[in-house]
């Protein structure tokens, strides 16, 4: 977490994430997708904040507080 705050990378979302859950954000140079992974046997909650996103797998639109299920992935294109 130091060596990205000194190298000024953007978080992949605003707030902490739960223990065991990771997010990645990538992108092709025009589109951005967010990537959560869920490591827990247990469903999460992930705070993606404001931005409005589409889940690439289920459709919908999200933004704010996000469901993982029990090892669960999603991944969200900006919208």
């Amino acid at each position: 977490a130091a060596l990205a705050k000194d190298l000024s990378l953007p978080r992949a979302v605003p707030g902490p994430l739960p223990e065991g859950v990771g997010a990645a954000l990538r992108t092709d140079g025009k589109e951005t997708w967010l990537f959560l992974m869920n490591f827990n046997g247990k469903a999460e909650k992930v705070d993606i904040g404001a931005t409005m996103r589409v889940d690439m797998e289920k459709g919908g639109e999200f933004s704010g507080k996000v469901h993982l299920e029990p090892y669960g992935l999603r991944v969200l294109k900006a919208g």
